[in-house]
């Protein structure tokens, strides 16, 4: 038998061991983007919400152009787009080509 089987055996700490301190959490800060008014148009800064006022917008956006304001790759925009915006939130999102042959999304309705 080793020396620490035998003191977790017989149930004693290991000499030198601290007892364990209560951490506490800091207080948590208001945030100064947040107005409160619960607005649907993106109170917070949110990447969904910025992607959400993109697709609003009556000719919609692209992906290079929502890539840009989020920082996603075009498959977690796709991911997004399915996923949160028309199976979570049931919104119905249009798929179009403009003239350029650029595919732009946009919230229908």
């Amino acid at each position: 038998m080793t020396k620490t089987s035998a003191m977790k055996a017989s149930g004693t700490k290991r000499p030198g061991a601290l007892p364990k301190r209560k951490t506490t959490k800091p207080a948590r800060k208001p945030n100064p983007n947040a107005t409160g008014t619960g607005a649907a148009e993106g109170a917070r800064t949110t990447k969904m919400g910025s992607l959400i006022l993109q697709l609003r917008h009556a000719r919609g956006a692209s992906l290079i152009e929502i890539a840009k304001a989020t920082g996603w790759q075009h498959h977690s925009i796709r991911g997004a787009i399915s996923g949160h915006i028309k199976k979570k939130l049931g919104l119905t999102v249009a798929s179009t080509k403009d003239d350029e042959g650029v595919r732009r999304y946009r919230i229908a309705g």
